[in-house]
């Protein structure tokens, strides 16, 4: 994450900070723009845990990011098999 910004409620929180005494933190981490994208989310939990050591049993979120990208690698070629057929032509506007 060479470049990037802050919005929402993490920009709020650091706008907050740099005007205040109030000490704030902000975890990011890139994600996937088009799909969800759970392995981001295993990613934030487990820098907080580095950091916080909180005990976190990452196990069953991973479970469910292998299955989130099989499902839409699926999908992707289920969508490239469709492409590849010859389509009727767009009759939306006759």
């Amino acid at each position: 994450m060479a470049n990037g910004f802050l919005d929402g409620t993490n920009a709020a929180l650091m706008a907050r900070a740099m005007e205040s005494d109030l000490e704030v933190a902000v975890f990011v981490t890139p994600v996937h723009a088009q799909v969800p994208d759970v392995e981001a989310a295993v990613r934030l939990v487990e820098a907080v845990e580095h950091v916080y050591e909180l005990g976190v049993d990452t196990a069953p979120l991973e479970s469910f990011a292998t299955q989130v990208g099989e499902y839409y690698r699926t999908l992707a070629e289920r969508l490239a098999d469709h492409a590849e057929e010859e389509q009727p032509p767009d009759r939306m506007y006759m």
